[in-house]
């Protein structure tokens, strides 16, 4: 076994082909901005048995891109289980620009992984042994356990995830994004809550696991730093799961006039119809951009309004030259598919990889690409206005009031 060390003192476990030879390499990983629960972030998952893998001899950041004009990437999302249709849906929007750029070649090597660690695990160690640039992954949990142990040993590196959450402890890893992270997502919905909707009651419903958790901290703050106010009423729901009961009648016990939810679809979906059967009816409910899918269900069915965040402007109205841009491609190439937040986040992410790797000569390195993302000088791409800050590129949330009406965008400062 080749044990990989990690300044925080933790270990991650790889099966060598061939060999035995225990060695540790040392990381520069600095632990000076860890807090208390991302320790557990670093636990990584070891490999099944019947996998294994050949560590690159070298870092991530000196090693060649594009190979006989080849752009070479990969990516795990979920295509299958409860994220399946944000991830089929992201993944029309990454094919939907790489596949009609004629500036380049690329190769995206795209595995499902169900939003599960055991089966991402195989997929990503495989798709190692082929590109050390990994593009636009999914899922909170295969991030936290997969992706960011493999970042810290700068075995490969990361761009424009669609993650959320955020952790002190990457701010040394090869990743990028381009979303801005939930805790700005929180600080626009809150806004809009208490500026414009004019409530100060709000509670909680939230994902007990480390994002989720870490949703709720945030919220918390914000609330007590900005606004002076305590949440009324917090309660959570297992994650894979969509038992809602306890939660709703925790909730309901506090009389909330805001509930913000910090969830999947699928339970907030359960949660939200459980809530309007125990005459929750009088409250607002806002979400995060991760539940934007089930609004117009529970508008259709329900005749329930659900507010949510949203990390791109309106794919259905917005007037961005990316968001044209976006619905003329998807008219042309996948006109059988609907417009959403989900496929414009994957063609924006595709449109600034196609456009970095444009600055860049061909014999471009993964450490030489970082850097050029990582430009402090602002950036009016298409009508977004970027800037990379904490290595993420945009800082507006917008807030989805609906598919038919102008979305007010929230520019925040980091």
């Amino acid at each position: 076994m080749l044990l990989l060390g990690l300044s925080a003192g933790l270990w991650y476990s790889l099966k060598m082909r061939g060999t035995t030879t225990n060695q540790a390499i040392t990381v520069d990983v600095s632990t000076s901005a860890i807090i208390a629960n991302d320790s557990e972030i670093l636990v990584a998952q070891p490999l099944p048995t019947n996998v294994s893998m050949t560590l690159p001899k070298e870092a991530v950041q000196g090693r060649r891109i594009i190979h006989d004009g080849q752009v070479l990437l990969g990516t795990t999302i979920p295509k299958t289980g409860e994220l399946g249709l944000l991830g089929r849906s992201l993944s029309d929007g990454l094919f939907l620009h790489l596949n009609k750029t004629k500036t380049m070649r690329f190769s995206l090597d795209q595995r499902d992984d169900s939003g599960q660690v055991y089966r991402a695990v195989p997929h990503i160690h495989d798709l190692l042994d082929k590109t050390p640039l990994f593009f636009a992954s999914s899922g909170e949990i295969v991030f936290e356990k997969v992706y960011t142990p493999m970042l810290a040993c700068n075995a490969l590196a990361l761009l424009f995830p669609v993650i959320g959450m955020r952790s002190h402890i990457t701010e040394a890893m090869p990743i990028v994004w381009y979303r801005p992270p939930y805790t700005q997502e929180i600080a626009a919905l809150l806004e809009y809550a208490i500026g414009t909707l004019k409530q100060n009651k709000i509670a909680l419903f939230y994902e007990e696991s480390t994002w989720g958790i870490e949703a709720k901290t945030a919220a918390e703050v914000m609330l007590q730093k900005k606004y002076n106010l305590a949440v009324c009423g917090a309660s959570s729901y297992q994650p894979n799961t969509v038992t809602v009961q306890t939660a709703v009648a925790d909730i309901k016990k506090s009389a909330p006039q805001i509930i913000l939810c910090l969830s999947n679809g699928r339970p907030t979906y359960n949660f939200i119809r459980e809530a309007i059967n125990q005459q929750l009816h009088y409250a607002s409910f806002l979400g995060l951009s991760r539940v934007a899918n089930i609004a117009p269900q529970l508008q259709k069915s329900r005749g329930i309004a659900l507010t949510t965040a949203s990390v791109v402007p309106n794919p259905y109205n917005s007037q961005l030259l990316i968001v044209q841009e976006y619905r003329k491609s998807m008219q042309q190439y996948l006109p059988n598919k609907g417009l959403s937040g989900e496929s414009l986040e994957g063609y924006i992410a595709a449109s600034l990889l196609v456009y970095f790797l444009g600055q860049c000569p061909t014999t471009v390195t993964v450490g030489q690409l970082l850097t050029r993302i990582c430009s402090p000088n602002e950036l009016l791409f298409k009508g977004l206005r970027l800037q990379c800050k904490n290595k993420t590129l945009s800082r507006s949330v917008w807030i989805n009031t609906g598919v038919d009406s102008v979305w007010h965008e929230y520019r925040g400062e980091s």
